[in-house]
């Protein structure tokens, strides 16, 4: 009997996940990359740095010269993703691309995006950015390739503040051999971000903004750098905790996240290069 209600359990969950994969990847939806990201349970979208590459491209101009390299076992189903991001400074605008990759060797899923950032500040504390993204999927239902966009705005009102805005899919063209195209459709996201004394930082977004600042999911960071080598953070998502820390020696940095889903726990590892500039 709990060999019948293990395997059952079991099948519950593959084909939960089933859906949820196909949903989500064949809208070409852009995917959040970095354990700072994770750890912060998504609140990135009023930050800068290089996870910005998947958050908000405005932020990418406020950072240092950086690479990234990220992998998560997805719910510890042996579902790999995988991102490599850098981005550079060229006098007053910074170029940033990236590769992110997504397979499930269970269902025969693969899913490939290659994009490219920009980012320039049109005003001192105006920082205005975009990304284009071109994705593939293949799957056993079939196969599908996509072109979106991405409009960002990053705006400082105050020394300490900051205020991100971001229109995701705000272009998007796909095609799937299975005779229908399902376009993604434009979502607005906003966020908060206020820089406190001591090196802590308090974030908040909401994803999905509907008129009147209306949104059904909200999410909440906390970034705390206790000196130049070591910072923890927390989040809430999706009714979640989410826990990190960083561990920077040189110009070399360790990002490790958690984030609990009830299909089962993320472990996100991140390593970062930061190779010119300054914050």
């Amino acid at each position: 009997m709990l060999e019948r209600k293990n395997l059952f359990t079991t099948v519950q969950a593959i084909l939960l996940l089933a859906v949820l994969a196909v949903t989500a990847l064949a809208e070409f939806e852009p995917w959040e990359s970095g354990a700072r990201g994770y750890g912060m349970g998504g609140a990135m979208f009023a930050e800068s740095g290089i996870e910005s590459l998947s958050y908000n491209p405005a932020g990418i101009l406020n950072c240092q010269d950086s690479l990234l390299l990220s992998n998560v076992d997805q719910y510890g189903l042996g579902i790999a993703r995988n991102f490599f991001g850098g981005k550079i400074q060229l006098k007053s605008v910074a170029i940033g691309a990236a590769y992110n990759r997504l397979f499930d060797p269970e269902l025969e899923y693969l899913e490939q995006s290659f994009q490219v950032s920009g980012a320039l500040a049109p005003k001192e504390n105006i920082n205005l950015g975009g990304t284009l993204r071109y994705g593939t999927l293949k799957s056993l239902g079939g196969d599908g390739k996509a072109i979106v966009g991405d409009l960002g705005l990053l705006w400082q009102p105050y020394t300490r503040v900051q205020v991100g805005l971001v229109a995701q899919n705000a272009v998007a063209s796909t095609n799937y051999n299975q005779g229908y195209n399902e376009i993604p459709q434009c979502k607005l996201v906003g966020g908060v971000s206020v820089h406190l004394a001591n090196q802590l930082s308090v974030t908040a977004n909401l994803t999905n903004l509907k008129p009147g600042f209306k949104s059904d999911d909200w999410r909440i960071g906390v970034e705390k750098w206790y000196s130049e080598q070591l910072a923890i953070r927390a989040g809430w998502k999706e009714g979640d905790f989410t826990a990190g820390l960083t561990i920077k020696n040189k110009g070399f940095e360790v990002d490790y996240a958690y984030q609990p889903h009830n299909l089962g726990d993320n472990h996100l590892l991140a390593l970062k290069y930061n190779f010119r500039g300054g914050f």
